[in-house]
């Protein structure tokens, strides 16, 4: 018997540098063609992976995608698959930090046909969530002006509060 029902396919375009294990406690990356326009029909991901008894943070230091919600986006998972929590879906341009519950965390991210923008810059850091952070003279590259009392809730640098 033959079959003569219709066949969908989707393609996505995957890219050098792309798809990456990231083993560190620190580091970064970027979408395709960052600082210029991403192309259309991506799917990248990028597992990170910080020391044992340690948590990822997760800050994106530049971010342009489409506004709109369900078109290009970038997402985070708790873990190092998609069968972890999803913590976040990023999209437009004003993206917020996250950080995971474990050592690993699962950044994919899918743009679709219509439209593409500058795309993104992100760095990664391990954290210990389980003591109270105290003064640290640099995060990130960014110098504290004050001491620090709170927990991983909220992270307190430059004259930014990120959640």
């Amino acid at each position: 018997m033959e079959n003569r029902g219709l066949n969908a396919y989707i393609y996505f375009l995957v890219c050098d540098g792309c798809n990456e294990t990231l083993q560190a406690d620190k580091g970064g990356f970027h979408s395709p063609n960052y600082p210029q326009q991403y192309p259309d029909n991506q799917y990248c991901s990028w597992r990170i992976t910080v020391s044992p008894s340690h948590q990822v943070y997760l800050l994106f230091t530049s971010f342009n995608l489409q506004a709109e919600n369900n078109t290009d986006a970038v997402y985070a998972y708790d873990g190092d698959s998609e069968t972890g929590e999803l913590l976040r879906v990023f999209y437009g341009s004003d993206p917020r930090s996250v950080y995971s519950s474990s050592n690993s965390l699962l950044v994919i991210f899918k743009s679709d046909n219509n439209r593409s923008y500058a795309g993104f810059q992100a760095i990664f850091h391990a954290i210990n969530c389980s003591s109270k952070l105290t003064y640290m003279q640099s995060f990130f590259g960014y110098n504290f002006t004050r001491s620090l009392n709170v927990y991983c809730i909220s992270v307190i640098f430059s004259n930014r509060v990120l959640k």
